[in-house]
């Protein structure tokens, strides 16, 4: 998950993107609050009353992750609410309606005056400005559990810099193999007497059979599973990327869907590790807690960071560190035809890079 991808010509989309941990002054904490009131919060609250649905959740979730970004880099730094509340007293109506959830929340008494001011003005309950603290910004910092607390991490880390939060997404992909462990109960065998009478051989061969196409190898006849990979992130990742497909054909090989907590757990693993790529390729402190994690970490979460970050070495051009991720990767993991195939890319990729220059 990237929560705030740019074009190549958006620059402040890029100072959005690095924001408050690199460069949190006042100056461009002004500009891309204006940028956000001016540009993106009218069309996001149009979405929200006349869109579908879908497009209504989207866009308040959008509101939802610029008020966290404002508010969390105004806990780290409390001078921005004088910054935020400049803003506020020449404020449209409308603007108004991103500004003071984000205000109400890390206000102090002086910003508490300056909205009862811009209440009088605007006609508003004296209660509709009062200084209170947001459940959902509340809510923002629970385990996380799904897709959006893996965004909300990032937010918070892109706010403050606190690799605190790096670590918390990490730590998700350290977290239990639930389609391993309903796989493993989907192919254990029943009593020999049960087996030869019950069809049971062709059921758990059709699974075998389905699933092998996904990279998962099985021993011959015992169906035991002979990948030490992640099983929620081999079926559900393409590379490094969320694969929405591939975890679909997987769940499809099953002769009944999982229970849905097990297709949660995977998408928010998915969703770690493609936000640690992403990341890890534009911030070098991203990077440096995955390959001291990689370092330290053993098993199948060792597996995973070393393909990350054979991923985030190539993307950034360092091809050397690239292939000495991939010959840890191969010596841990030698079940897997498509980590060679890819091995054999990188070398052609760095031959590539090596002729251009």
């Amino acid at each position: 998950m990237r929560p705030f991808q740019t074009s190549p010509g958006d620059e402040l989309g890029r100072l959005r993107h690095n924001f408050f941990y690199r460069d949190g002054t006042p100056e461009i904490a002004d500009a891309l609050l204006r940028k956000f009131l001016d540009e993106e919060l009218p069309e996001l609250l149009h979405i929200v009353e006349t869109g579908e649905r879908a497009a209504q959740v989207d866009a308040a979730r959008r509101v939802f992750q610029r008020t966290l970004l404002f508010v969390r880099a105004a806990e780290r730094r409390p001078e921005l609410r004088r910054t935020y509340e400049a803003i506020a007293r020449d404020a449209t109506a409308e603007a108004l309606r991103g500004l003071l959830p984000i205000l109400r929340h890390v206000g102090d008494e002086t910003t508490l005056a300056t909205l009862t001011a811009l209440a009088d003005r605007h006609g508003l309950p004296h209660e509709s400005v009062a200084l209170t603290k947001d459940p959902r910004i509340e809510r923002s910092r629970a385990p996380i559990s799904d897709p959006d607390h893996v965004d909300a991490r990032w937010i918070e880390f892109m706010a403050t810099g606190d690799l605190g939060k790096v670590i918390e997404i990490l730590g998700v992909l350290g977290g239990a193999d639930r389609f391993r462990s309903h796989l493993e109960a989907l192919l254990r065998p029943a009593t020999r007497l049960t087996a030869r009478f019950s069809g049971e051989q062709d059921r758990r061969g059709q699974i075998v059979a389905g699933l092998q196409p996904l990279g998962l190898r099985f021993v011959p006849y015992s169906h035991e599973i002979k990948n030490p990979d992640d099983l929620d992130l081999l079926i559900s990742v393409t590379g490094v990327e969320p694969d929405p497909q591939r975890l679909a054909a997987a769940l499809a090989a099953l002769p009944a869907p999982p229970p849905d907590a097990l297709i949660s757990h995977a998408r928010t693993k998915a969703a770690a590790l493609g936000s640690l790529a992403s990341n890890a390729v534009e911030h070098p402190t991203v990077l440096a807690v995955c390959e001291a994690a990689a370092a330290k970490l053993t098993g199948a979460v060792r597996l995973t960071l070393l393909g990350l970050l054979v991923e985030v070495h190539a993307a950034r051009g360092d091809y050397p560190a690239a292939r000495a991720a991939m010959r840890q990767l191969l010596e841990g993991n030698r079940v897997r035809d498509d980590l060679r195939a890819r091995a054999a890319e990188l070398l052609q990729d760095e031959q590539r890079a090596a002729t251009k220059e």
